[in-house]
């Protein structure tokens, strides 16, 4: 006879109920008897007794005294506009907070080991109202002049700072600090403008040599080439970056960069951040149909290996005395050679290639190799690509 297979759940219940055991009305009083004759209760007096023993006991504890709880008194509420350098916070819009060490070490006044040793030792200070006249003081160097801070300045009102605790205390990054409250440690500037001259490579090292262009050493060897690693300051060696690049032979205006995003907006081409060159060119160009004729070129577009690539023409001078023209342009893109390459295909090749000016920034009469600081009109203007929105 075939035997009917069962699910477990049904399984389950029969088992269940086969171990299931009834238990009697005596069974229960037995048990119930059990259990107070363990805890000395025989009788229902004894129940009774029992009963009214712990009622009693419950009414003593109410009446004990409660424990009195006493209430903390509330902190004093922060003043919002006091600036405590220990929050680590940020919020929309604000200047985003960074280690002390990380900050004095991007400035180039040493290595992070020795920076973190001067905020344990104290000798770190966050200035709150340091007067302009000092804030127009020259960058922080390795042997900085001493500044009497102490003095009052800025009709005698006292300056005021905030001794930084430890290396990991966390400040704005623009945060003006001092060293043993004397040195100034102004914030990195946002750009710096470099007059680059021929012979210098738009790069911060150059580690390959020149072969038959290079010169030779005296043992035999061959030079590299100068580069913007050579004339930029140690301090900014690991906290600037050179925004684009100009060609080995070319000259002009070249900003050093210490916001990346700015670096971006200055040289996309979807931002047109015009850039203004003036190239000396091997041909006289002397006619007026001759200059209408560059112009209706540059505007329809020049072709090159790069692409099709336009130009506004501000001027055409011939130079007098010489087979040569001056041709001064404004382009918005910055592709590989691209000025002398449109130049060359139009026929009038490139001699001399100087760039003067690179979005509200002008060369003016900045010498060669030499660096400068933005004016706050430049300043301003240049803030403006990154907050487009502000006044």
């Amino acid at each position: 006879m075939a035997t009917r297979r069962i699910s477990g759940t049904a399984a389950q219940r029969r088992r269940n109920k086969k171990h299931s055991k009834t238990i009697s009305l005596s069974q229960k009083n037995f048990l119930v008897n059990k259990v107070l004759a363990k805890y000395g209760i025989t009788t229902v007096q004894d129940v009774t007794n029992s009963y009214s023993a712990s009622a009693e006991n419950d009414k003593s504890m109410d009446q004990t005294p409660k424990r009195t709880t006493t209430t903390k008194p509330k902190k004093q509420e922060k003043d919002e506009t006091a600036y405590s350098i220990k929050y680590k916070g940020k919020k929309k819009n604000e200047t985003p907070l960074v280690r002390v060490d990380r900050i004095l070490a991007n400035r180039g006044i040493g290595s992070r080991a020795e920076m973190q040793a001067l905020c344990k030792a104290r000798r770190i200070a966050l200035v709150q109202n340091l007067p302009s006249c000092l804030l127009n003081t020259a960058p922080f160097v390795h042997t900085p002049p001493t500044l009497s801070i102490s003095s009052e300045e800025e009709n005698d009102t006292p300056i005021s700072y905030q001794i930084v605790k430890g290396p990991s205390e966390r400040i704005p990054e623009n945060a003006i600090l001092l060293l043993d409250r004397t040195h100034v440690i102004p914030p990195l500037p946002l750009l710096l403008l470099y007059h680059k001259p021929k012979g210098v490579l738009s790069t911060m090292k150059d580690e390959r040599m020149i072969g038959e262009s290079s010169s030779i050493t005296t043992d035999g060897g061959t030079a590299r080439r100068k580069h913007l690693g050579d004339v930029l300051s140690p301090q900014y060696l690991k906290a600037l970056h050179p925004v684009g690049r100009l060609d080995y032979d070319t000259s002009g205006l070249l900003f050093f960069s210490s916001n990346g995003e700015l670096t971006q907006r200055l040289l996309h081409p979807k931002h047109e951040i015009d850039k203004e060159y003036v190239a000396t060119v091997s041909k006289s160009i002397e006619s007026n149909d001759e200059t209408q004729n560059i112009r209706q070129q540059f505007q329809a577009g020049v072709t090159t290996a790069e692409g099709v690539h336009t130009a506004d023409i501000v001027s055409i001078t011939s130079i007098i005395g010489t087979n040569s023209s001056s041709i001064r342009l404004i382009v918005s893109e910055g592709k590989h050679r691209m000025v002398r390459r449109m130049l060359a295909n139009i026929g009038y090749p490139v001699i001399e290639l100087k760039r003067e000016r690179h979005g509200p920034c002008l060369l003016n009469d900045l010498p060669e190799g030499h660096f400068r600081h933005l004016s706050q009109e430049e300043l301003h203007s240049v803030q403006q690509l990154l907050y487009p929105n502000t006044t």
